[in-house]
């Protein structure tokens, strides 16, 4: 790609496709062969500059391989040698939830330490797993824990590797509900104490206060003020003999919209 972008022109006015050559001179499947190419899981908390100039050193293998920023999320690692690829392949990388591949425990042997060391393959979609409770033969449970290493970059809430606590969306949708709700307790309260319907109204004992009340979603009226004035008007100019019927027309109506 660096070849071909020798020779294209910004000058030429023809905004028509320009035609990869089909040459020798342009393939790069060769110098690419050792290549590992991945993605950063958080964008906003990694970066991929960052990561180009760490993972050499933390591979140990400085003066080997060469980063490439691909996109803001993806990059690619180019290896001179195909065992050192093999290397990075057999200590860092893995696809399959909870598949184990190495347990670092002989029982023919002392054990010093108070845990055991484990090599799994994890989805990173996935939370991470804090423990997992085990049914004993006898009966009796017992519960182990589980501490990662390696893992710089995840959300202390949920534990997903794909973003942050800060953009984590379970807080988020929680943080909504929590407004909501808030805006709905004062919208109610305001209401209680504010009642549209007094026992002077036309309306009164027609219509009850939730129906002429704020909607707790919109934070509008349920009916508009306007129209509320005239079912009130549509009572006060009826006969006494013709109230009643009205009265049920004003309900049924109400309903019908509701």
């Amino acid at each position: 790609m660096d070849k071909v972008l020798m020779t294209l022109s910004l000058k030429d006015e023809d905004e028509a496709p320009y035609n990869l050559p089909d040459l020798p001179q342009y393939f790069a499947t060769e110098r690419n062969a050792c290549s590992l190419i991945g993605r950063i899981l958080s964008p906003e908390f990694q970066n991929v500059a960052n990561l180009i100039l760490d993972m050499p050193r933390k591979w140990q293998k400085v003066n080997r391989v060469r980063g490439i920023a691909l996109t803001r999320e993806r990059f690619q690692f180019i290896f001179l040698h195909a065992h050192d690829l093999q290397d990075v392949l057999d200590k860092d990388l893995g696809g399959l939830i909870g598949h184990v591949e190495l347990v670092a425990f002989n029982p023919e042997k002392s054990q010093r330490q108070d845990y055991v060391r484990v090599k799994i393959r994890i989805e990173v979609a996935k939370p991470l797993k804090k423990s997992r409770v085990l049914n004993l033969p006898g009966g009796d449970q017992t519960t182990i824990y589980f501490f990662y290493e390696k893992v710089q970059k995840r959300c202390t809430y949920c534990q997903r590797l794909t973003h942050a606590k800060e953009r984590c969306p379970l807080l988020v949708n929680i943080h909504n509900r929590q407004v909501t709700q808030i805006s709905s307790n004062h919208l109610s309260q305001s209401s209680k104490s504010n009642p549209i319907l007094s026992e002077g109204d036309p309306l009164f004992g027609v219509l009850q206060e939730d129906q002429v009340g704020i909607n707790h979603i919109s934070g509008c009226p349920r009916i508009a003020p306007e129209i509320l004035q005239e079912m009130r008007n549509y009572l006060l100019a009826s006969s006494n003999k013709e109230r009643h019927v009205r009265e049920h027309i004003v309900i049924f109506s109400v309903k019908e919209a509701e």
